[in-house]
């Protein structure tokens, strides 16, 4: 759905850990704009566990590197208190 990311995803960003988003979308091109994960589109289920397996198979540097850009992008742009802001 476009217009549309799960609040959820922002506890993801602030874990520090690479993000596995299976949609498209707001939320797809929010990670890929980050560059906090992968997105993986969801076509049919063969092809997702490929996608999943071939995630698993790159180098722990470059997960981790994708967990500190989602935590930098969290406490640098989605902040509670930024977004609290936003709302008043």
């Amino acid at each position: 759905v476009r217009g549309t990311v799960p609040s959820k995803l922002y506890d993801y960003l602030a874990a520090g850990l690479p993000v596995v988003y299976v949609g498209g979308g707001e939320t797809a091109d929010l990670i890929r704009h980050i560059g906090c994960g992968v997105v993986i589109p969801p076509t049919d289920p063969l092809h997702v566990q490929q996608q999943l397996l071939d995630f698993q198979q790159l180098p722990l540097q470059v997960r981790a590197e994708m967990g500190r850009l989602g935590r930098q992008a969290a406490e640098q742009q989605f902040d509670r208190a930024g977004r609290h802001r936003q709302l008043v």
